[in-house]
């Protein structure tokens, strides 16, 4: 399902109230956000540079996530199949990572590989390509960036003895703009 009748302007507005809201909740969260632990971010480093895995905080959500207030604006708009707040195992905001289930390595590495995009693409172009991907894909599932994740999750988990560096795999990604 694509959106025909939302111009640029509306998807920038779009992309501009999600960049607010993810500042907001980094916000929020980043006092109460603890950093991997040292066996962690070893266990990280083989697949993540350095300044991701330094900047890369986690904190519970309690209670749980909540969906956005801009949700009822773009429900009256037409937008249907938002992703449920409530119902994600985690959600990052920038570089603090926000989970309402309890961590698991491959949760953490789906994050990261977000970290990372952030981190290479800032916060407005993140969000713009957000948007872009959800509009045009229809549904969470088929947003560029999420699939990207997603795909690099997927391979961490069955070849764990094979790092890849998830630093080059995004900068590629964007460069072909597969994200």
């Amino acid at each position: 399902m694509s959106f025909p009748f939302l111009n640029d302007q509306v998807i920038q507005m779009m992309a501009g109230m999600v960049s607010k809201y993810i500042e907001d909740q980094r916000g929020k969260y980043e006092a109460s956000a603890h950093p991997l632990s040292a066996g962690q971010v070893q266990h990280f480093s083989a697949y993540f540079p350095a300044p991701t895995l330094d900047r890369a905080r986690f904190a519970h959500a309690v209670p749980k996530l909540k969906n956005p207030d801009f949700y009822l604006q773009l429900r009256v708009m037409g937008i249907k199949n938002l992703p449920s707040f409530e119902d994600v195992a985690a959600i990052t905001f920038i570089d603090v990572v926000v989970h309402n289930v309890p961590l698991t390595d491959p949760i953490r590495f789906h994050e990261l590989v977000h970290v990372e995009q952030y981190r290479q693409m800032g916060l407005e172009e993140f969000s713009h390509r957000y948007i872009k991907g959800f509009l045009k894909g229809g549904s969470y599932a088929q947003i560029p960036l999420e699939k990207h994740a997603r795909e690099l999750e997927e391979r961490y988990a069955a070849e764990p003895g094979r790092p890849f560096s998830v630093e080059t795999e995004v900068r590629e990604a964007i460069a072909a703009g597969l994200v």
